[in-house]
């Protein structure tokens, strides 16, 4: 199988927010003066990557991939989230037509793509042929990460299938299902979806230090880490994100 790129170096850590364009963060986080327009600029000039999610809901036109390439630092890097259309809908079959779409409308932006986040809906059931036969569409010279809300895929042959394609087991805190730390390719992808809470709750210190602690040793080993809050709900992810990656600079 044709090995993947890697557009994160090794060692190196990202740690972001999933999204950017919350209401609820002004005065939280974005200035109160600060035009909406302006958001995603403030928010570069704050961390150096994001996890795309709107491209999950709706697939964006070339014109906004444009523009995110122009407005973010040659050093800001991508999460994209795959379409609900091809996971959600679809269930990965038969989604040819709209796999060439998607990946199309993100070609101005492939530089700055660290990895296309593939989330599967808790409803799939385990099927390793399908899942075997979807990862060999997917155009090889990108990364990928794959989270699954189906505990049934927590499962050796699932892993051993996401290595052979040095793809990305999506390692996620999640209120009632949390996964275990399985890694399955050179880069670690993390996803923090709340505290006690779905999508909200503030994480304390001492729990963010266990993950910074953790993080820093993978960082070590020369693993890549990509790592992202979404725990939205009164600004926390950004609040928590910002803890975490003070706590992994003290580490390194």
């Amino acid at each position: 199988m044709a090995e993947q790129k890697s557009r994160i170096k090794r060692g190196k850590v990202l740690l972001g927010t999933s999204g950017w364009t919350y209401e609820h963060w002004k005065e939280r986080f974005y200035p109160p003066k600060l035009a909406k327009t302006r958001w995603f600029e403030y928010f570069a000039a704050h961390f150096d990557t994001v996890e795309l999610n709107a491209s999950f809901y709706r697939i964006p036109t070339q014109k906004a991939t444009k523009s995110w390439n122009a407005r973010s630092p040659q050093n800001f890097r991508f999460s994209i989230k795959m379409s609900r259309l091809i996971t959600h809908i679809k269930k990965l079959q038969n989604c040819e037509n709209e796999l060439q779409w998607f990946f199309s409308v993100f070609e101005p932006l492939q530089e700055k793509i660290s990895v296309y986040l593939i989330q599967l809906p808790p409803n799939l059931k385990f099927d390793l042929q399908r899942l075997d036969n979807f990862l060999q569409q997917l155009p090889p010279h990108n990364r990928y990460a794959l989270e699954f809300r189906n505990p049934a895929w927590y499962d050796n042959q699932t892993y051993q299938l996401l290595r052979s394609y040095d793809a990305i087991f999506c390692i996620h805190d999640m209120e009632g299902m949390k996964t275990e730390r399985v890694i399955t390719s050179s880069d670690v992808y993390l996803r923090f979806h709340g505290h006690q809470a779905l999508y909200g709750g503030d994480y304390p210190d001492e729990e963010l230090e266990r993950w910074a602690g953790w993080i820093a040793s993978l960082s070590r080993e020369g693993k890549g880490v990509m790592g992202y809050f979404n725990n939205d709900l009164e600004g926390y992810a950004v609040k928590n994100c910002t803890h975490l990656k003070e706590l992994v600079a003290k580490r390194l």
